[in-house]
């Protein structure tokens, strides 16, 4: 039995990571009223959506996990937990983009890559403090000069990533 959703068309379709994940070409589609099935938006086997059922639960519990442990970023780890609901679950999808505080930011950062000035600063924040834990703590030479290259990786994609949609022509 095919569930159908009440969802538009190319929802997933106009997200740029989903899409790319997907390794679908987007669909420009004029109608968004229309509604698909489960099997039409994954296009994945039995097998592949239970493995991307799985991921998208693990690393949404990731991504719990990072609300109690700070340091540990949260929305990074539910943006790949709705990738790979994006795959298997429309449902789930939609409730982790539907999350309060986050579901917006999540949705954006899939759809257009954007990641807001707030948001910015607020990981900017976040890992420029756990550089300076890192480099408080009595740590191996390897692991605090790796720890602290991928909070300079980190910082520089986030930087990097615009901070408003581009407008539409």
């Amino acid at each position: 039995m095919q569930a159908i959703l009440n969802v538009p068309a190319n929802i997933f379709d106009n997200h740029v990571f989903v899409r790319n994940f997907a390794n679908k070409p987007a669909k420009k589609s004029p109608n968004m009223t229309t509604t698909e099935t489960v099997e039409d938006l994954t296009g994945t086997d039995a097998a592949k959506r239970v493995a991307f059922l799985g991921g998208g639960y693990l690393f949404f519990l990731f991504g719990m996990v990072g609300l109690a442990i700070p340091g540990l970023p949260s929305v990074v780890f539910w943006i790949v937990s709705a990738l790979c609901f994006s795959r298997s679950s429309p449902k789930m999808y939609r409730r982790i983009v539907t999350l309060p505080r986050v579901g917006t930011a999540i949705e954006d950062f899939l759809a257009y890559g954007v990641i807001s000035r707030h948001s910015k600063r607020a990981a900017t924040i976040g890992m420029a403090g756990m550089a300076v834990i890192i480099l408080l703590l009595p740590f191996g030479a390897v692991s605090t000069i790796a720890s602290l290259t991928g909070i300079a990786i980190g910082t520089v994609f986030v930087l990097t990533r615009p901070s408003e949609a581009a407008a539409e022509v």
